[in-house]
């Protein structure tokens, strides 16, 4: 059969079924030889060959079956190659079309020139217009269908081969059953003659009908691999195309160097031409290596999805028929696309294609000959990100992070990191190995201004890099004026942040009110009657939990839309005041009058309580510490200790109603006329608010406060009817 002939009724069948897969040429065709296959024989890897080209291959390999396709090793039967288990279905495919691409097998049977007119689907004969007329009249043939041969002409591959069931080869009869011990289809005849079931030291096992449960597992098992095909196909195109647009990267980065370095090359001497060849070499070298890789996938992949194909294709076909032959066929095509599905190869990009051409930057100066070098991106550079915070405060630490984005071994003495102060002086500082995830340098600036970062591994900037901070003068950045409530009994006496960094103020009533750090007022939220919010402390799922002096004298958990989600110890208490909330543990500790008392929040149980007069309670990460109506701030963990004492000078306290702990596990204290920084021992470090203030913006007698802000680190007071916003 001509391959011309082939190739039109396959481009005809995909036109009359397009949605079903494409035989890839090349699947018709012998690897070897290159040619339509010829006695098609499969080897045990399931890859399909010429069995005259199998015999070459052997000979010259030296008795040694070893796949051309794969390399894998296959046994060679007892018989010889003879004995490798044809391609039924390939075979059948290449007769059947055969039969319909030549013209001169078109000839009516009574072998007189002229056109034949039908085709007898069960003869499989030509006729003319004359044996046609003979053929209805003849009783033995009246039930036979004939078909016009321009019908057969424009009739699909699917059409044609179901058109034609396979005939036993012995007797000429259809291939109506399956002889199990054989392992071949075969017909009536056979079954009472060479494969009886009752005779014989091996009794054949004959299988006869269309509904054995070989053929319905063959069948479900191939629809079940044929989606799984095409899912597999889809991940290699998606692969292949992965591949290609890196190939073509590739090709434009090496033709950007090549010109790149031609340009340079072209500025210089004589003496250092050699030189810029030898960096064209070093660019080609580059680009061969990541070629043949490219390569290899493509054409890995090209073959993986050209096999799976043909085998999607074969099995279409065989979901047409019923029968011995599908059985025959069906098995084997079935292993072969399960494994081929198995092996699929999986492609493993390589994002790192780009190449540059570096100039020298002192060759101007020496003239050296040594005019710059070819690098690939680096991979180290690519694989590290600079983080750090927009905005700190003067001698606040700043951690600036180094984050691995990816794998690469890399050694951090080539990491560096430049800071650029405001006052423009330059330092190079030494970057820490702090966990797997990143690097950490840390530096702070004592005066206000715009201080920057680099981050570079080589010369090579990372990611990000670099990055400025703004340095914000430590003090008092801004007031915020809370109206007087017409009833003048209802003062404020808390403050903390909602989710929007907005400021949220109580005084006593059933009304939260929010504001921006700017003053403006925005709006505020009505809890239910009855409800007072008196000290409050904002959770991480941005709810709000706060002690209620109202009519039921408890601890309630809202929303910031003023739901109330969640009730605790409500009539245990008689004067709640300052809380804090362990969300690690899901518990509350509150202060009521003379006791701490601490509760679970999901039960509402009491779980201890401690004597002790406070305004307020907090948590550092080892100790609970109150601010006590004792005027000094103590420990109560394992009983009460004392850790910053009574005073009016510097880092003693008065009336100490409000206490926080920050990040960083130090204590923040608003006390009368003060607020103080304090380490997590009661240490003092230093006034957040200075003391030779205008009068007007003063401390005076501060309540609620609450931390802001970690970068920069910034802190809000309640200070009568002003919310004070520090810096500190």
């Amino acid at each position: 059969m001509a391959s011309e002939q082939l190739d039109t009724l396959l481009v005809d069948d995909i036109e009359h079924a397009s949605s079903r897969p494409i035989i890839d040429e090349k699947a018709l065709e012998c690897a070897i030889c290159e040619g339509r296959l010829n006695n098609p024989k499969y080897l045990s890897c399931h890859h399909t060959f010429c069995l005259k080209c199998l015999e070459d291959w052997v000979n010259r390999n030296g008795e040694l079956l070893s796949c051309p396709t794969c390399s894998k090793s296959c046994s060679i039967p007892e018989e010889g190659l003879q004995g490798l288990p044809p391609n039924t279905s390939v075979t059948e495919l290449f007769e059947t079309i055969e039969q319909f691409t030549n013209a001169d097998q078109m000839t009516c049977v009574c072998g007189k020139e002229g056109n034949s007119e039908n085709y007898c689907q069960d003869c499989r004969q030509f006729l003319c217009l004359h044996c046609s007329g003979h053929h209805k009249n003849i009783r033995t043939f009246e039930n036979h269908k004939l078909h016009p041969v321009e019908d057969v002409r424009c009739m699909s591959v699917k059409d044609i081969i179901v058109m034609h069931p396979p005939l036993c080869s012995i007797h000429n009869e259809p291939l109506s059953s399956f002889c199990k011990i054989c392992n071949i289809p075969i017909c009536i005849h056979c079954s009472i003659t060479n494969h009886k079931q009752w005779e014989g030291k091996d009794k054949h096992m004959v299988h006869v009908g269309l509904s054995s449960d070989e053929l319905k597992t063959i069948k479900e098992k191939s629809e079940e691999l044929e989606k799984a095909a095409n899912q597999c196909t889809s991940k290699l195109n998606e692969d292949l195309e992965e591949i290609l647009d890196i190939d073509k990267k590739l090709e434009k980065n090496k033709e950007r160097s090549l010109e790149d370095i031609d340009n340079h090359v072209e500025e210089m001497v004589a003496r250092i031409k050699e030189s810029g060849e030898t960096l064209k070499r070093e660019v080609k070298t580059i680009y061969n290596q990541k070629k043949t890789v490219t390569d290899f996938q493509i054409a890995e992949l090209t073959t993986a999805i050209s096999d799976i194909n043909t085998n999607i294709c074969l099995i279409h076909h065989l979901k047409e028929r019923d029968g011995a032959m599908a059985i025959s066929s069906g098995n084997s095509i079935v292993r072969a696309l399960d494994i081929r599905i198995k092996e699929a190869p999986r492609a493993v990009p390589d994002d790192d294609v780009d190449i540059h051409f570096v100039k020298n930057k002192k060759q101007n100066a020496s003239l050296q000959e040594d005019i710059g070098s070819v690098i690939q991106t680096s991979e180290a550079a690519l694989s590290l990100e600079l983080d750090a915070p927009e905005c700190v405060t003067t001698d606040q630490v700043i951690d600036v992070k180094i984050i691995k984005t990816a794998e690469c071994n890399l050694d951090i003495n080539d990491l560096e990191a430049t800071w650029t102060q405001p006052s423009g002086e330059t330092n190079i500082d030494q970057i820490e190995d702090n966990t797997e995830d990143h690097y950490i340098v840390r530096k702070k600036c004592t005066i206000a201004g715009i201080c920057q970062i680099d981050v570079s591994i080589d010369g090579r900037p990372i990611q990000n890099s670099p990055m400025t901070v703004k340095v914000e003068q430590a003090g008092l950045m801004q007031t915020v004026q809370i109206p007087e409530d017409s009833n003048r009994n209802l003062i404020p006496v808390d403050v903390v942040k909602d989710g929007d960094d907005c400021l949220l103020v109580s005084r006593q009533s059933n009304a939260i009110h929010r504001y921006k750090q700017s003053g403006e007022y925005i709006c505020k939220t009505i809890l239910p009657n009855g409800v007072k919010v008196n000290r409050m402390f904002k959770m991480k799922n941005n709810n709000l939990a706060f002690s209620d002096c109202g009519s039921t004298r408890g601890i309630k958990i809202c929303t910031m839309d003023g739901e109330v989600v969640k009730s605790v110890g409500e009539n245990k208490l008689t004067n709640p005041g300052g809380i804090h909330v362990d969300e690690v543990w899901n518990t509350v500790y509150v202060c009521n009058n003379s006791d701490v008392i601490k509760f679970n929040i999901e039960s509402g149980q009491t779980i201890s309580e401690v004597r002790s007069s406070s305004y307020d309670v907090a948590l550092t990460r080892q100790n609970i510490l109150v601010s006590s109506r004792d005027h000094c701030i103590t420990q109560i963990t394992r009983g009460p200790k004392v850790i910053i004492d009574e005073g009016d000078d510097d880092g003693q306290v008065m009336y100490p109603r409000g206490i926080e702990v920050d990040d960083d596990d130090n204590i923040i204290v608003a006390s009368d006329d003060k607020l103080q920084l304090f380490s997590n021992s009661g240490e003092f470090i230093k006034r957040i608010d200075d003391k030779d203030i205008n009068e007007e913006d003063k401390l005076y007698n501060p309540t609620g406060m609450s931390i802001i802000s970690y970068y920069p680190r910034r802190v809000a007071v309640l200070s009568g009817n002003t919310v004070k916003i520090f810096n500190y």
